[in-house]
């Protein structure tokens, strides 16, 4: 029989209702428990947002403060960087990298930029005084380096760009000044002198562990200079005593002297040395003059001569030249004086100016083509011996009281503040002496195309002059172009005329045809496929060439572009459009696709409030930069250049005529010449908001030609200084070269000093 539930009233239903009861109030409070949880957990949730909230804009704001701090402390250091340069560019270059590792701001991308477009050099911090002679070994393996504060060091230059200590000083400091050290031929001996009036002997084919052989005595006055012949058997020393003193060191552990000192100089011996074939040697005095001496027998010395004349006050330095055919001299009138030899006999060869005070050493190239001269305006001077032209000016913290160079392409320069500097040669800043107005690359990029007072071409690697091309007298190149295949050059006179040149020697390929009746010829530009020459004139006209026959360009039309000049012409790479722009403030479009009538496109493109000069089409042929006479770039869309529309707001910052623009081969930089003597890069990754990437300075003249190199990793800027300077467009190019020769790092005196409140943090 099945179970019936209890009734209520019974023990059991009341049992049964209680439960129930309990049960119901039991589930009632986990209810509320849960709630309450529920209620604790939201809470808490909110609570942690809260705090997470403040935590991260906390993190925000020291984020926010961190960055603006760095920021704020890479434009200081860049500062420092661009006083510091001109000075000591090793140190320059060094502060730039440190600005740039702090932040990428467009001032220390700018300092880094124009570091790896300045003379290079390698530091090499050696004494706390003067450093007054440095020797480099004939391996190119070691550097001595003599100092007033009477210490003498090796340094290990295997690798130049970081040069280090090849054990402890051979002597430690003293208040015996050195002022003379020199390696015997084959290196193994170095000799020193100075204030001791002796001249000690080091065996150094060991450099950790150097062995003094032997002290040569008999000046009776402070040593100057110091000297081996070529087979290294014979040793020469000038001193303030006015004589020279030979020894016999074939046994440089037991030295003789050889005959009796000579004499004639009217007064100190400043340096002393020996033509590459040994039979003659050559002193410089306080006497303002150089005595030569027949030493072919050692023992038997006899003078050449009378003194050689000429210098104005004491001569400093002598050197032969490696093939023994040039004497030069430096003097402290200022200039460096030049002898050819021949049988023993000095012919006045010319003077090689520059210097704005003292000369205080020479030294040739091992190659023979250039000579160069320490000076006390602190800096060193190259010149090249085949044209008798400055070819670099090296600046130096402090004057420079000697040289050695270390094979063709490095410089060992000695400083009053107790550094060495180790420069890279050529520099990036190409001197070439006639004023520029044009660069171009050849489209291979190898090769780099001057006009100004004559037409040059420099190997872009290299940075060494090829091949020159004069003009007529008084004329200039007022532009320059490459053509397509990189086989011919084109130039605009100011006489009016045009020249076609072979790309490789400058050969004309026939003779100037005119282009403009009246005034000058401004700019030529070549069509993209080759065929086509379009030149601007003066006389307001835009003509269109022919070169099917390179050396008979046949004209084909010339139309009246403008009342005025018409400064510049360029093609647009699709080669479906000519721009011209001119000094009535306007920029015409012209479609050639029959280059036999020219259409005017549209209107003409306005804004500037003075002259459009520099004109380039970015490389997809839809963008046109203008450069203009009222300091700004406008940007131009031209995808149809019936209908050209303005980009964004013209680019402002120049303090100069814009004179020429240039898109990278990437179209993502835009470059600008200004003949306040900068050149400005911008970011136009989006053209209608361009970001300016850096503003590069170092021309002391005007800027009147930019072009990057078609890699897109250099860019050349010509200057009516007489420059042209080529920088890195890529600040991590340019810090890797930085690095890669910076010599010794900065300090953390010099750190202290220059980046007060920054903690010590070495740039490479």
């Amino acid at each position: 029989m099945a179970r019936q539930p209890a009734s209520p009233g019974t023990p059991a239903g009341d049992f049964i209702a209680a439960s129930i009861a309990a049960e119901q109030e039991h589930q009632r409070a986990e209810r509320r428990r849960a709630r309450r949880l529920q209620r604790l957990v939201a809470a808490l949730a909110v609570l942690v947002v809260a705090v997470g909230t403040l935590a991260g804009f906390a993190f925000q704001q020291r984020q926010e403060a961190t960055t603006a701090r760095d920021q704020a402390n890479s434009r200081e250091i860049a500062v420092e960087a661009g006083q510091v340069r001109g000075q000591d560019e090793p140190l320059a270059a060094q502060l730039s990298v440190a600005a740039y590792d702090t932040a990428h701001t467009p001032q220390a991308t700018a300092s880094l930029l124009e570091s790896s477009g300045s003379p290079a050099a390698a530091r090499l911090l050696d004494s706390a005084g003067l450093v007054q002679s440095v020797g480099v070994s004939p391996d190119r393996r070691l550097l001595a380096a003599a100092a007033a504060d009477g210490t003498l060091r090796l340094w290990d230059i295997t690798s130049p760009g970081h040069p280090v200590p090849a054990g402890a000083p051979l002597q430690q400091a003293s208040d015996r000044p050195l002022y003379a050290a020199s390696f015997s031929p084959n290196g193994k001996i170095l000799a020193a002198a100075g204030a001791g009036r002796v001249v000690e002997l080091w065996d150094v084919s060991r450099p950790g562990h150097p062995v003094r052989l032997g002290t040569l005595t008999g000046p009776a006055d402070t040593v100057y200079s110091v000297a081996f012949s070529p087979d290294g058997q014979t040793l020469a020393a000038g001193s303030a005593d006015d004589t020279v003193r030979l020894w016999d060191v074939a046994d440089p552990a037991h030295p003789a002297p050889l005959g009796r000192p000579l004499t004639g100089a009217a007064g100190y011996v400043q340096s002393v040395a020996f033509s590459p074939d040994g039979q003659t040697l050559a002193a410089g005095s306080a006497g303002d003059t150089v005595r030569l001496w027949a030493v072919a027998d050692p023992a038997s010395p006899r003078p050449l001569g009378a003194a050689l004349t000429g210098p104005q006050s004491v001569v400093t330095g002598v050197a032969f030249s490696p093939n023994g055919g040039l004497l030069a001299a430096a003097s402290q009138d200022h200039k460096l004086w030049l002898w050819r030899i021949s049988d023993g006999r000095a012919v006045p060869d010319g003077v090689l100016t520059g210097a704005d005070n003292w000369l205080n050493a020479v030294a040739f190239s091992p190659d023979g083509t250039s000579v160069a001269a320490g000076t006390s305006d602190a800096s060193v001077l190259v010149w090249n011996l085949a044209t008798r032209s400055l070819t670099a000016t090296l600046p130096q913290p402090q004057p420079v009281t000697s040289l050695a160079w270390d094979g063709t392409g490095r410089l060992a320069a000695g400083d009053a503040d107790g550094t060495v500097s180790l420069w890279t040669l050529p520099t990036p800043v190409l001197a070439t002496g006639n004023a520029p107005s044009g660069v171009a690359y050849s489209p291979d990029g190898a090769t780099l195309a001057v006009g100004g007072q004559n037409v040059q071409l420099w190997n872009a690697a290299r940075r060494t002059l090829i091949a020159t091309r004069p003009l007529p007298a008084g004329t200039i190149t007022n532009g320059i172009a490459y053509s397509p295949a990189g086989t011919m050059i084109a130039i605009a006179r100011s006489d009016g005329t045009a020249w076609l040149l072979d790309a490789r020697t400058l050969r004309p390929a026939g003779p100037a045809f005119r282009v403009s009746a009246t005034g000058n010829a401004e700019s030529v530009a070549f069509s993209p496929d080759g065929e086509l020459l379009a030149t601007a004139g003066d006389d307001g006209t835009v003509r269109l060439w022919s070169l099917a026959d390179p050396g008979r360009p046949r004209q084909l039309a010339s139309v009246h572009d403008s009342g005025t000049y018409v400064y510049t012409v360029v093609f647009a790479p699709d080669g479906s459009t000519l721009a011209a722009a001119s000094t009535d403030n306007l920029v015409r479009l012209w479609d050639v696709a029959d280059p036999a009538r020219p259409v005017l496109l549209g209107r003409p493109l306005a804004g500037p409030a003075s002259y459009a000069i520099g004109l380039a089409f970015s490389p997809d042929s839809r963008l046109l930069a203008v450069g203009t006479a009222d300091e700004t770039v406008w940007l131009w869309n031209v995808s149809d250049p019936a209908h050209p529309a303005r980009v964004g707001t013209p680019l402002t910052g120049p303090t100069g005529y814009v004179w020429a623009v240039a898109f990278s081969p990437d179209g993502t930089t835009l470059a600008a010449g200004v003949t306040d003597g900068t050149v400005w890069m911008w970011n136009l990754a989006d053209p209608a908001r361009p970001a300016l990437i850096a503003t590069l300075t170092g021309a002391q003249g005007h800027v009147f030609s930019v072009a990057f190199a078609p890699s897109g990793r250099a860019l050349a800027a010509a200057s009516n200084d007489g420059t042209v300077h080529l920088w890195d467009t890529s600040p991590a190019a340019a810090k890797a070269d930085v690095c890669a020769g910076a010599g010794q790092g900065i300090t953390r005196q010099e750190w202290a000093t220059y980046v007060p409140g920054v903690p010590y943090r070495a740039p490479c």
